[in-house]
């Protein structure tokens, strides 16, 4: 029996971040949209959240979430709502703001993903007591889990690591590589096996998958909302990409299920939720009329949001996007 769609909501409150990896895949958009969610949007994905009925996943997403001004302030009205909060921190806020976040979320905190970044971290012992602490204190039902990005060179620091967060229980998990949207391929067969022992949930599922005319509920059980209020259906850019804005009043999710119109899923969260009925496809003829229809009810918030990322590249010539 295929699993329920998990109702969510993948909110960007910011896209700064104190850490400037060089792997990052989300440096240049982070050049063209700097900043945070300002209060117009931040209220307006309140009262959009106030209307769904039933209790909604909600992950606050970054940059580095805790960097947003108002990072608790929502988590609280969040959990004060039906709804579950998750996010993934590089896990740099001190330990006493954690506290409060846990004090915030209660038992409404679904999970939380650190993300541990080798080049970035001063302190590994400080990271790994920090994370020690969060296992312990945090709700039992939430999960918390500690990622990286698997990069080869670092394999002779990754193995005792790993051995380090099973002996507290901790789960450890390797995200592949990735080179723009493609996944980078590897050629340490001894790092292979690494990454292969803790693999990223999904990853396998959607890397060689050809997705196109399958049925998915992103749209209309998942949609990503960006700073701006831009309303997204998933990450690809496809014909129904957009899907207006939450602040201007534009926004409508989809009636139902439709097709993907992307070639490949290249982020692993609508798979998580349980969006892609894998080998459920929509009949050729039907895929090609949806298709249609998406460009013509599409069109206008694509292009207007196009041309908001023009203006934006156009006012950030000249920043390196560095994420200081």
């Amino acid at each position: 029996m295929r699993p329920a769609p998990i109702p969510s909501i993948e909110w960007e409150l910011t896209t700064r971040c104190n850490y400037g990896c060089s792997y990052c895949t989300q440096r240049q958009y982070a050049a063209l949209s700097w900043g945070d969610c300002g209060d117009e949007v931040v209220d307006a994905v309140l009262r959009l959240l106030r209307t769904r009925a039933g209790s909604w996943l909600v992950k606050l997403s970054g940059g580095e979430p805790f960097l947003h001004p108002r990072f608790l302030e929502i988590a609280g009205t969040l959990a004060s709502m039906t709804h579950r909060i998750g996010t993934t921190t590089n896990l740099s806020v001190p330990q006493r703001v954690l506290q409060r976040f846990i004090d915030e979320t209660g038992d409404r905190l679904s999970y939380l993903t650190a993300s541990l970044h080798l080049s970035q971290v001063r302190d590994l012992d400080g990271f790994v007591e920090k994370a020690r602490w969060f296992h312990r204190t945090k709700p039992s039902a939430s999960r918390f889990v500690v990622t990286t990005v698997g990069v080869e060179e670092e394999l002779p620091r990754l193995r005792p690591l790993a051995e380090r967060f099973d002996a507290l229980a901790i789960p450890f998990e390797v995200a592949p590589l990735k080179d723009g949207t493609s996944y980078v391929k590897y050629r340490d067969q001894e790092f292979i096996r690494f990454m292969e022992s803790r693999p990223l949930s999904h990853v396998e599922e959607i890397r060689g998958a050809t997705l196109l005319g399958t049925v998915c509920h992103t749209g209309s059980q998942f949609v990503r909302i960006t700073l701006d209020g831009d309303a997204l259906r998933c990450y690809n850019l496809q014909p129904r990409f957009a899907l207006g804005n939450v602040a201007d009043g534009s926004f409508r999710w989809l009636e139902a299920p439709k097709p993907c119109l992307a070639k490949k899923c290249t982020c692993t969260v609508p798979a998580n939720r349980n969006m892609i009925e894998y080998g459920n496809r929509f009949d050729p003829a039907e895929l090609v009329v949806d298709a249609v229809r998406a460009l013509v009810e599409h069109t206008p918030a694509s292009v207007r949001l196009a041309g908001r990322w023009v203006r934006r590249s156009i006012g950030s010539h000249g920043n390196s996007g560095r994420m200081e």
